[in-house]
């Protein structure tokens, strides 16, 4: 019985050693390789109140320039843009566009657009805003740059974040009998492209 049992032993443990041994390449490990893909990214968006009225005040005094455009400002509106960037084209910029639906602004008004960045919110290379004040031209082919050297990033979604749009009136005087009473409606388009 002793025989036996000791043949049954050995034909077992050869048996196990073989089946180990069977395995891909002869070890005790296995692998396999994967890849990541991240493509390239960009959005923008623009958050807050959708449409608003610019209206400067109207004076009363006959004879008196008739319109004050101080206080004449509207900020309710924030850009935010996310980024990804890839290794060709190192940075990207945003540019603000303006045209008319129907009848342009007379000559003797200007829209001005200041952008404003954000304090906090989002992370990354979130570039450079100009915060100079933007004198909107519908005539400006590629319009105008507001953010420039963005790298991969994110604003943060919302207002209180990103670049706060600040819009405002111009009065200039020298095209004042320009200036005729009528509703002129204005679309600004925001484009995020690389350099």
């Amino acid at each position: 019985m002793k025989k036996v049992t000791f043949l049954l032993a050995a034909i077992l443990v050869l048996g196990v050693s073989n089946i180990v041994k069977a395995q891909d390449g002869d070890t005790d490990k296995a692998s396999h390789s994967f890849g990541v893909q991240i493509n390239p990214t960009a959005l923008v968006d623009i958050e807050g109140v959708e449409a608003f009225t610019l209206e400067p005040v109207v004076g009363a005094e006959a004879g008196a320039q008739p319109f004050s455009f101080d206080g004449v400002t509207n900020d309710a509106h924030w850009l935010n843009y996310t980024s990804v960037k890839d290794a060709e084209n190192e940075t990207r910029s945003i540019t603000a566009k303006l045209s008319y639906n129907g009848t342009s602004l007379p000559a003797g008004m200007t829209i001005v657009l200041t952008p404003k960045a954000a304090k906090n919110g989002g992370k990354g290379n979130k570039g450079t805003v100009n915060e100079t004040a933007i004198d909107l031209d519908q005539d400006a082919e590629v319009g105008h740059t507001i953010v420039s050297g963005i790298g991969s990033c994110y604003t943060g979604d919302g207002t209180e974040v990103g670049v706060n749009l600040v819009y405002s009136l111009k009065l200039n005087e020298d095209d004042f009998g320009t200036i005729e009473a009528d509703t002129y409606t204005a679309t600004v388009t925001y484009t995020i492209s690389d350099n």
